[in-house]
């Protein structure tokens, strides 16, 4: 009966320790108010975060949308493309 009360009372720390669990991307590293599940592409920098003030062609995507700087729109791309392919 001891060893039956035993393994129950394991069981039940075991289940209670894993229901706390949270998962990796759901905790926001940086503390800039956003996680890597809500967006958050560096979630070791607090300057780089989903909607953040994007400062235009410094090497870094702050606001999370891909582009360094403004959105790049089709003569953006264009230039972007002559460019780095020797046609302009």
């Amino acid at each position: 009966m001891k060893r039956i009360l035993t393994l129950l009372l394991a069981c039940l720390l075991m289940t209670a320790t894993s229901t706390n669990v949270v998962a990796q991307d759901d905790t926001d590293d940086d503390g800039d108010g956003f996680t890597e599940n809500e967006g958050d592409c560096d979630d070791l920098d607090p300057n780089i975060y989903p909607d953040a003030p994007e400062s235009d062609w410094d090497g870094v995507d702050s606001n999370c949308d891909t582009f360094d700087g403004q959105s790049c729109n089709e003569m953006c791309v264009l230039a972007t493309f002559r460019m780095y392919s020797g046609a302009g």
